[in-house]
């Protein structure tokens, strides 16, 4: 409920930020589904649900960056501000290369934008939610460190449906329950589209948290 999803897309990416709730579009996927929403910005709904979790007096938190994706600090410094209003103390601590993945491992909130579509659901959701029993996961997922038996059992039902009907209603719970548990907060994604040559002029990646968007300011020449 901090977090305003439209304003955050479209300040930092313009019309190249997409507002998303899960991490299939409708519109581009048939693993996305039109009736799952995002929730609307809601200060005091916050501050009311963080109190009702037994932090009357607000929360420390830490969120995690890597710099190298472009606009990221920007990103994690809105989304701190909102939360402070809420009664979040966010700190915000960067991480570079190696020093960030490992800490993928652990439960603590990372600052992501990661486009979650895949060809397939159980890809990135399977990864990030399903635990590991063996080492060096023991028993925990092996992106977010969550332990959930009940999004395993989700999981493992979307991965034994074979019919495809049966398969989006089964995955849908896998959504549902990622959103209400907050394991991955899906707030906007990017278009783009890879492509290179040697013509390419004006191209700038580095503004862009894909190096792919840069594209709509470059040329080419003839």
């Amino acid at each position: 409920y901090c977090i305003d999803r439209e304003t955050l897309a479209k300040t930092l990416y313009g019309n190249l930020g997409v507002p998303m709730a899960q991490g299939f579009h409708p519109d581009l996927f048939p693993w996305g589904y039109e009736d799952i929403k995002g929730r609307k910005q809601n200060i005091e709904k916050a501050r009311q649900l963080l109190k009702e979790a037994g932090y009357p007096n607000g929360v420390d938190v830490e969120l995690r960056i890597t710099p190298p994706f472009p606009r990221l600090d920007l990103m994690a410094q809105v989304v701190q501000q909102w939360g402070k209003q809420a009664g979040f103390r966010i700190k915000i601590t960067s991480l570079v290369g190696v020093q960030y993945w490992m800490a993928l491992r652990k439960y603590t909130y990372q600052m992501q934008v990661w486009n979650l579509a895949k060809e397939d659901p159980m890809n990135f959701y399977h990864q990030a939610l399903h635990t590991d029993p063996a080492k060096p996961y023991l028993g925990h997922a092996p992106v977010t460190g969550i332990k959930d038996p009940v999004m395993d059992k989700l999981l493992d039902d979307t991965s034994q449906a074979i019919d495809i009907k049966k398969r989006r209603e089964a995955f849908k719970k896998v959504v549902l329950r990622c959103n209400e548990k907050a394991y991955l907060i899906p707030y906007m994604t990017q278009i783009g589209a890879t492509m290179w040559s040697d013509k390419l002029k004006n191209f700038n990646p580095l503004k862009y948290f894909y190096g792919m968007q840069a594209f709509r300011e470059a040329w080419l020449e003839g």
